[in-house]
């Protein structure tokens, strides 16, 4: 068995340009646990998840100060954080999405309704996902299952 490697720590400033290098970076971290098809998942998850940090972030009037992206193993899962400053998903949106549109596929893009899109992707995307605060903190974790 091959030993988990170790923990992913990057920090990203609030800058669109920014996300694609670290996504990547992500990706291929992913690589070393997971097979191609889920380090993409992971991949695409995280973009939707530091967009709309960015995005939102603005919004709120925040568009300084950076986002810090983690990844590592723990009990057979791989899991990626975006620890943000700004709420990566406002009160409540993550149930509400959860629910309501469980039952689409994310191969069907078209399919995916224009309102919460992103979130969407991330859910349908990894096999957990949740959102906990902490004083200033919002920490949106994304879950994949290592198949073993």
């Amino acid at each position: 068995m091959t030993p988990a490697p170790e923990a992913f720590f990057q920090t990203v400033e609030r800058d669109l340009t920014a996300v694609s290098d670290v996504a990547m970076a992500v990706n291929d971290y992913a690589s070393k646990v997971l097979d191609e098809d889920s380090a993409g998942l992971i991949e695409l998850a995280l973009v939707e998840a530091l967009t709309n940090a960015i995005k939102h972030g603005s919004v709120h009037g925040r568009d300084t100060g950076q986002i810090l992206v983690s990844a590592h193993v723990a009990d057979a899962a791989l899991v990626v954080e975006v620890n943000d400053i700004v709420p990566v998903v406002p009160d409540g949106l993550l149930e509400k999405t959860r629910g309501q549109y469980s039952s689409h596929d994310i191969t069907d893009v078209a399919s995916l309704p224009e309102g919460g899109r992103g979130l969407l992707i991330i859910i349908l995307s990894m096999d957990e996902v949740n959102l906990r605060t902490s004083n200033d903190r919002y920490i949106l974790s994304m879950v994949k299952y290592i198949n073993t």
